[in-house]
C-alpha cells in the first residue's frame, strides 16, 4: 500500500489496517516497515525539487536546447536523474534568502520551508488564512509529517 500523502505512522497503521482486508499480517508489517523507514530518512532539499549532490537547486531546460550542446545533454541528464529523487510534489524555489539558505514554497499548502547551509531545515511559516505559526525546525521525514498533520504534503 503506497501512501499518497505524507501523514504520521500512527496514521499510515490505522489506514493500512482498513484498507489491506485481503493481505496477510506479514505483508501489512512490510508495508508498515518501508513506510517507517522512510520516516526516519533525514530531510534534503533533493526530496523536494531536483537539486545536485550538493544539495544546489537545478534549473530545468527549455525543450530542445540540449540536443546540440553536450553540455546541455549532460544538465540535462543531470536534472532528469536528479528527478528521482524528488518525493514530494508541488515545490518550487522562491528565492535564495542569503547564499546558503534557499526558500521553497508550496503555494496549494502554503507553507514555505528554508534549508540552510548547516542541514537545518526550518518550516518557516504555515500560513492558515492571514496568521503564521512560530518557525519549526524539522530534521526528519517524521517531524515534517507531525508538523502537517492537519494538511499533509503530497508524495509523489
Amino acid at each position: 500500500m503506497k501512501p499518497t500523502h505524507l501523514i504520521t505512522l500512527s496514521k499510515y497503521v490505522d489506514s493500512a489496517q482498513k484498507s489491506t482486508h485481503n493481505v496477510g499480517l506479514g505483508t501489512l508489517f512490510t508495508h508498515v516497515r518501508e513506510y517507517n523507514d522512510l520516516l526516519k530518512k533525514t530531510l534534503c532539499l533533493g526530496q523536494f525539487i531536483a537539486a545536485d549532490k550538493d544539495g544546489k537547486p537545478l534549473e530545468k531546460l527549455p525543450k530542445y536546447t540540449y540536443l546540440d550542446d553536450p553540455d546541455q545533454t549532460e544538465k540535462y541528464h543531470e536534472y532528469n536523474e536528479a528527478l528521482q529523487g524528488v518525493i514530494f510534489e508541488g515545490w518550487e524555489v522562491v528565492k535564495t534568502i542569503a547564499p546558503n539558505v534557499i526558500r521553497l514554497r508550496n503555494k496549494s499548502l502554503g507553507l514555505c520551508l528554508d534549508f540552510t547551509g548547516h542541514e537545518e531545515i526550518i518550516l518557516v511559516n504555515h500560513q492558515t488564512k492571514s496568521r503564521f505559526s512560530f518557525p519549526l525546525y524539522l530534521e526528519t521525514i517524521a517531524d515534517l509529517a507531525a508538523a502537517t498533520t492537519e494538511n499533509p504534503l503530497k508524495l509523489k
